[in-house]
């Protein structure tokens, strides 16, 4: 794959989607999804970038790895940005 930052915002919101339905669609056939997964491994950390948390969020939701968004900077970030909103 190739870098997806210059494909734009709306386009990788609208390519979570699909990834989600084929995700979905391949797991209920028992089919693999590690090329899905790679992908997703790539747009979730732009998505974060871009200020779209809880895009990214709901993406690793539908793809079954929000274990994935464990890393300290990463929570420390989205938990700060919600705190931020709501005060």
């Amino acid at each position: 794959m190739t870098d997806f930052t210059n494909w734009g915002h709306e386009y990788l919101l609208h390519l979570s989607g699909d990834i989600s339905r084929e995700y979905n669609k391949r797991n209920e056939a028992q089919k693999p999804t590690d090329d899905l997964l790679a992908i997703v491994e790539k747009i979730v950390p732009f998505l974060i970038h871009q200020h779209s948390e809880a895009y990214a969020i709901d993406l690793l939701i539908e793809v079954d790895k929000l274990e994935d968004l464990t890393t300290v900077k990463d929570l420390v970030f989205i938990f700060a940005k919600i705190i931020f909103l709501v005060y």
